[in-house]
């Protein structure tokens, strides 16, 4: 399992748009690339826009709304926000 940051934010070049349909969109300002997300990555982003949250706080909402194993949230959120990092959309928070 990656380590990732305790607590993470959106970078401040990053604008999403969420959809009528649950879908999301993300758009870097900075290096123009914009990334479509799914209702499951819509449901985390909010997540994390509100708020500095943890990939605890990640796993539990998401294993709660979506009645999905931990082990399977783990997982699927450690990707998602290797992602995230990698292409600066989630930056650590102070």
């Amino acid at each position: 399992m990656s380590h990732h940051p305790e607590k993470l934010k959106p970078h401040s070049q990053v604008v999403f748009t969420e959809l009528a349909d649950g879908t999301g969109v993300l758009l870097h300002l900075t290096t123009k690339f914009f990334f479509s997300l799914n209702p499951t990555s819509t449901f985390l982003w909010k997540l994390l826009a509100k708020r500095d949250s943890t990939q605890d706080e990640l796993i539990h909402r998401l294993v709660k709304k979506y009645r999905v194993s931990r082990v399977r949230a783990r997982q699927d959120i450690g990707r998602f926000i290797s992602f995230l990092l990698r292409e600066e959309i989630l930056v650590p928070s102070e």
